[in-house]
């Protein structure tokens, strides 16, 4: 939620640039996508607990997708699309976490 409160304008990308990132977006994503979907696992130790929690922007195909329009990709972001991968695997009762692709459009890179 704290991102969505940084934000105070939303004229910071050109409309043509928009739309290629979307078309973008369009050929990256297979079809039939979940979007925002909600993961957590509740974290127990001693007399603490603690919830771990994140929306993963596009589950397809068995693959996490973590979306970013930036012009680079920080290590924060990768370890944002790991944890999601992790809560993913845990909360679903995995063995291992499912494919984690992060995706910025804005410069057509998928790691």
């Amino acid at each position: 939620m704290f991102k969505l409160r940084q934000i105070k304008r939303y004229n910071w990308l050109d409309p043509s640039v928009l739309a290629e990132c979307l078309a973008r977006l369009e050929r990256a994503i297979p079809p039939e996508p979940t979007f925002e979907r909600q993961v957590s696992i509740v974290v127990r130790e001693a007399h603490t607990q603690i919830t771990v929690s994140g929306s993963i922007d596009i589950v397809a195909n068995d693959n996490i997708y973590e979306i970013k329009c930036t012009s680079e990709i920080k290590y924060e972001h990768v370890i944002q699309v790991a944890l999601y991968g992790l809560l993913h695997a845990a909360q679903n009762c995995l063995d291992e976490p499912r494919p984690m692709l992060l995706y910025n459009v804005l410069l057509d890179e998928m790691m």
